[in-house]
């Protein structure tokens, strides 16, 4: 759209919102403002206001800038120049608020923070319309209009005068909102051009659409399919935030090393401003520089298998991408990267991956306060050696870090890392989790997280988990690089993926597929199944044991003695058929310490799944396992809630009150395990069971459900038909008794009795 034409698009949508606005204000009386005007000359100024605020007293209390989406400086509220003119009209004006906004986001500003270090911490309060609009002509559309005039407007008014008149306290936002919020503003143009760039080169150039496809199903492992037209939409643009996100995360991560290392600026200029190959060789550039200076994070810097960076140059090669890249990388110059909380490009993984695939994978971000506690069970020693085999972006492995950390000051930074292991089978949130690791501390020295990008079942002891570069040079002048193995571990803790078994493939599945949708063979059930076994060579594990019952099996042959094991997941494999095996497993080779369920969260903030956790300790004698105590815990109050000796919704990573969150997850931690007796109280309830008894009466369970399959002419070994059961209701004229299995004493209720059902 030409200039002239969004300009004028631009008075015509701040008109017809000075009119609504006049409109409200006259019948809302109670409110201070009275009227506004727009595109009036500032005082000694030939800058013109795009909008004014008044009060009743005709002051004036607001000016804005307004930029319409799809334009460069609507690309974000956020955008250096818009913020920074907006600022200076309004103090032209002597205005204390004033805002910017881009139809999408509005920020409000207050210009009295006078010692506030950049201008984004002057930011007081954002405002989402809860659209995504791209183009300026978006804003004209009836739907727009009604959510402006009907919701938008009348909120943002009506909390800006309860700002205006005290009644409402203004607080900086907490740095992972603020951060989410810009970056998802900057990026959204680029995602949206990139995708349009997509779709048309794949459709008009078979090379690039071969190149294209091969990258989504060979490099990115993703279920693509060219032919449904709806579905591979939303493939390319699944596409577009894959290849714009890790480009930004890269940009983001040079910024946090260049001042410290001296390295140049990364804007374009020259030929890289009109030019895609020229931006990604200046590109290319900066980065090897800042893998020399620091001698460092090269899986960051480099995160692609390919040397030509195909996707990084796709990304640079839409409709005004070299323009948008340049805002982009000027405003994260003005971020501090040790500000943004740990798994804050979690959370924006979290938005990135469609909801389709990270169902798919089984991925989920996890709440922190279940993250600590489970780490304060498993995590004993500063220097303890933790695993966590499908680790995601990194969450366990961020705060295991810090919990490592409070076990021992001692200990620095790299050696804090060398004791930290986690692998992803998706390249994205691999090089998620070695970027949130590296962040923990950006010095001049040796820092590489041990990530390893692979599927979990093909890590194996004493073969190379990952490779890392040490300090010598090799013939080519480069770090030479270690081959590092998976030593013996001390504690595995995570969310292992929660996908359900039929959506497991099999191998005569990948036989039937196309070749460019079938999945490798050590991601079928066959091979899974085939590697749990190996580990316990006889768990006879249901054929209908979902996902993550393998993980439990093959991340333990990797405990040392007396190691500790900690997973978050779904709590159907307590009472579900597969999980009589798991079962049995668990009790014959660990102490059960202690399994956690809430009635309030599902700790998976997406998942649609109950979800417990289970916190076990590897245990070779017999008779210690029968004596164990298993406290079966039940919170009926948020964990925000109940650790509350910490203030969970105020504490940052770096205010110097780190320590107040692994103590709550400590005192939490010791009075589970130090409660003796059933208690019951407004925040949690525990129930005690003796392990011993627990074995005995879950084998009685199994054989309650032996007897309800006889009843109904099949047997508890017949699994042809691989259907997915929950546990089978009893007869009606079964009554309960007083014996516990494991999912009874979970559920603090009663089982029903064994094998000898008593009848009514």
């Amino acid at each position: 759209m030409k200039t002239q034409n969004i300009r004028q698009n631009e008075v015509d949508f701040c008109a017809e919102v000075s009119k609504f606005s006049d409109k409200f204000f006259g019948e809302n009386k109670f409110l201070p403002l009275d009227h506004s005007n727009i595109e009036k000359y500032g005082t000694g100024s030939n800058k013109r206001h795009d909008f004014q605020f008044f009060n009743r007293k005709n002051q004036l209390v607001l000016t804005g800038e307004v930029k319409l989406p799809g334009t460069t400086q609507g690309q974000s509220t956020f955008n250096q120049v818009l913020m920074q003119d907006a600022f200076v009209k309004a103090t032209m004006e002597n205005c204390r608020y004033f805002f910017t906004w881009n139809v999408n986001e509005l920020a409000l500003f207050d210009r009295s923070k006078w010692d506030a270090p950049t201008m984004y911490d002057r930011c007081v309060g954002q405002w989402s319309l809860g659209l995504n609009l791209i183009k300026p002509e978006d804003v004209t559309s009836p739907r727009v209009v009604r959510q402006l005039h009907e919701d938008f407007l009348p909120k943002f008014f009506r909390e800006f005068a309860e700002i205006l008149e005290g009644k409402k306290e203004t607080r900086k936002l907490p740095p992972a909102d603020f951060y989410l919020n810009a970056l998802l503003g900057f990026i959204n143009v680029p995602v949206h051009n990139l995708q349009n760039y997509l779709e048309a080169e794949s459709s008009n150039n078979n090379k690039f659409h071969e190149r294209l496809i091969n990258w989504m199903t060979k490099e990115q492992e993703w279920n693509v399919n060219p032919d449904i037209f709806t579905t591979w939409r939303e493939d390319l643009k699944r596409a577009s935030e894959s290849m714009c996100y890790v480009l930004h995360n890269r940009i983001l991560f040079y910024n946090a090393v260049k001042t410290r290392n001296n390295l140049p600026e990364l804007d374009f200029s020259g030929h890289a401003l009109t030019n895609p190959q020229a931006a990604l060789q200046h590109l290319q550039d900066c980065f090897r520089k800042a893998v020399d200076k620091t001698g460092d994070y090269e899986s960051i810097f480099f995160p692609e298998k390919t040397r030509d960076e195909w996707t990084t140059l796709v990304a640079l090669s839409s409709e005004n991408a070299l323009e948008g890249w340049n805002n982009i990388i000027k405003s994260v110059e003005r971020f501090n990267f040790k500000e943004i909380p740990s798994d804050i490009l979690g959370k924006t993984f979290q938005k990135l991956i469609s909801p389709e695939e990270r169902h798919r994978f089984g991925q989920h971000y996890t709440e922190e306060t279940i993250v600590d506690l489970m780490n304060a069970f498993c995590i004993r020693k500063g220097d303890a050696k933790v695993f966590d085999p499908s680790c995601g972006s990194g969450s366990f492995l961020v705060r295991a870090y810090y919990r490592k950390h409070q076990l021992d000051k001692s200990l620095s930074h790299q050696e804090l890392l060398s004791s930290i292991y986690g692998c992803d089978i998706n390249p994205y949130p691999a090089h998620l989790a070695t970027l949130n690791l590296a962040a923990r501390q950006l010095a001049n020295e040796e820092n590489y997280p041990r990530i390893a990008h692979t599927n979990f079942f093909k890590v194996e002891a004493n073969k190379t988990f990952c490779e890392l570069p040490t300090m010598e040079i090799a013939h080519d002048g480069r770090k030479a690089r270690a081959e590092i193995k998976l030593p013996e571990l001390d504690a595995i803790i995570g969310n292992p993926p929660y996908v359900r078994q039929e959506k497991i493939l099999k191998r005569s599945d990948n036989n039937s597929r196309k070749k460019d949708n079938r999945i490798p063979d050590d991601q079928t059930k066959e091979y899974i199944t085939k590697v749990a076994d190996s580990a316990y060579p006889n768990s006879n594990l249901s054929k209908q044991s979902d996902l993550h019952v393998f993980f439990w099996l093959a991340s333990a042959r990797f405990l040392t003695k007396n190691g500790w094991f900690g997973f978050l997941t779904s709590s159907s494999w307590l009472d579900a058929k597969y999980g009589f095996a798991l079962q049995r497993w668990i009790l014959s080779h660990f102490k059960l310490v202690a399994i956690i369920e809430s009635l309030d969260e599902p700790w998976f903030q997406d998942a649609r799944v109950k979800t417990c956790a289970t916190i076990m300790q590897l245990c070779d004698d017999a008779e210690k396992r029968d004596e164990n105590p298993v406290k079966f815990v039940r919170l009926k109050r948020p964990l925000t809630e109940i650790l509350k000796k910490a203030d969970w919704q105020n504490i940052e990573e770096h205010d110097g009150q780190e320590h107040l969150r692994q103590e709550a997850a400590e005192d939490l931690r010791d009075l589970i395990l130090k409660t003796k007796a059933d208690v019951s109280n407004d925040e949690l309830r525990i129930v005690i069971k003796r392990q011993g008894d627990l074995w005995s009466e879950g084998l009685s369970v199994a054989e309650m459900f032996a007897h309800q399959k006889e009843l109904s002419k099949q047997s508890l070994e017949d699994e042809d038909d691989e259907t997915n059961e929950e546990i089978i209701a009893p007869p009606a004229n079964f009554v309960p008794q007083t014996n516990y299995s494991i999912t009874a004493a979970a559920n603090g209720a009663d089982i029903y009795a064994h094998p000898n059902f008593i009848s009514r």
